[in-house]
């Protein structure tokens, strides 16, 4: 029951109180990927940024295709609409957090802009091995479907 309350919630875009039901959706079933493909948007969207990188990591190193693979019309996904905010809001001068938090979200669109942020973010020197943890994941995904190294 959650899960349908957490999804309208998602699809009204009210992300906190989709985050809440989304945690009892996993809570209930650890293995929800689907329930943990929106939640790590939630926390992107909540400013939770090492919890959505900590949460995106173990998703795509389980099954990478859960995010990859976002119908942007179908599963109502909200990421370009973010995207296109968050690069407008920030002119070009991202934080880490920022660059994290773009990485993320272009996986659900496009894996090489997703890898070109995260790339970016791991100048910063912070959140260093969870950020080269994602790259490897998106660079070896890239090169399995596209032979991209």
């Amino acid at each position: 029951m959650s899960e349908m309350l957490a999804n309208q919630y998602f699809m009204a875009r009210n992300f906190v109180a989709a985050e809440a039901e989304y945690e009892k959706c996993i809570l209930q079933k650890e293995n929800n990927l689907l329930a943990k493909k929106k939640l790590i948007i939630c926390y992107t969207e909540n400013g939770k940024i090492e919890r959505a990188l900590d949460l995106f990591n173990q998703v795509i190193s389980q099954q990478i295709q859960v995010i990859t693979s976002t119908d942007l019309v179908k599963d109502d996904c909200p990421c370009p609409e973010i995207i296109k905010r968050i690069i407008e809001i920030t002119d070009g001068t991202e934080s880490v957090d920022v660059q994290i938090q773009l990485g993320i979200l272009w996986l659900y669109c496009n894996p090489e802009a997703s890898l070109s942020y995260f790339e970016k973010a791991k100048l910063s020197g912070e959140y260093q091995s969870k950020i080269i943890f994602a790259i490897d994941q998106i660079k070896a995904f890239l090169t399995k479907i596209r032979g991209i190294t």
